[in-house]
C-alpha cells in the first residue's frame, strides 16, 4: 500500500510540476543581478501613475531607486525624506520608486498621500525585486549616469547617509 501512495504521489507533483509555470532558466539566470560596480538591470513596468517607467529612459542622469510598499514602516519614514531631498536639489538626479509585494490600489493611495511625485512603477509579480535580490523592504541604489551602481542599501535611508550619496553622483545638496 506504501508503495501505490508514493507512486501515485510522484506522478502527481510531477505531473503538477510539468503543467505549472514556473520561473524559466532566463529568469533564474538574472536573480540577484544587482551588484555595486556593475550596471543596472534594465526593467519596464507599469507606472502607478498610468503610462511605463523603464530605467535605461534615464541613462545619463543620476538615479535613486527605491524599492518599497505601502504597508512597509520604514518605507513610510523615507518618503518624506525623498520628497524634501528633490525639491531641494532642483531636479538634478531622477528618484525612481518601485512598488513590490502590494496591491495596486494600496500603493497609488499611498505614493498619492504621501505626494511622491516621481516615477513609481508597479512590479506586481517581484519580478524586478528578485532580479536585483531585494528582500527585505526598503532598499535603495544609487545608479551614476553610466548606468553603474555606486551603492545599495538594505534599509531606510537618513537624510546624512542619502546627502552622502548624492555627493557621489555628483548631486549637490
Amino acid at each position: 500500500m506504501l508503495l501505490i501512495v508514493a507512486g501515485v504521489t510522484v506522478i502527481v507533483v510531477v505531473h503538477h510540476a510539468e503543467q505549472t509555470p514556473g520561473p524559466g532558466l532566463e529568469e533564474v539566470a538574472v536573480a540577484n543581478s544587482a551588484k555595486v560596480g556593475e550596471t543596472a538591470p534594465d526593467f519596464e513596468l507599469p507606472a502607478l501613475g498610468g503610462g511605463r517607467v523603464e530605467l535605461s529612459d534615464f541613462r545619463g542622469r543620476p538615479v535613486v531607486l527605491n524599492f518599497w510598499a505601502s504597508w512597509c514602516t520604514p518605507c513610510r519614514q523615507e518618503f518624506p525624506l525623498f520628497r524634501s531631498t528633490l525639491a531641494a536639489t532642483n531636479g538634478q538626479f531622477t528618484m525612481l520608486g518601485v512598488d513590490t509585494g502590494d496591491l495596486r490600489g494600496d500603493a497609488r493611495r499611498f505614493a498619492e498621500q504621501q505626494q511622491a511625485e516621481w516615477l513609481n512603477g508597479f512590479d506586481a509579480n517581484s519580478t524586478v525585486a528578485r532580479g536585483y535580490g531585494v528582500d527585505p523592504l526598503p532598499q535603495t541604489f544609487f545608479i551614476d549616469a553610466d548606468g553603474k551602481i555606486v551603492a545599495h542599501f538594505i534599509r531606510a535611508l537618513e537624510r546624512t547617509e542619502l546627502d552622502r550619496q548624492l555627493q557621489k553622483l555628483g548631486v549637490k545638496t
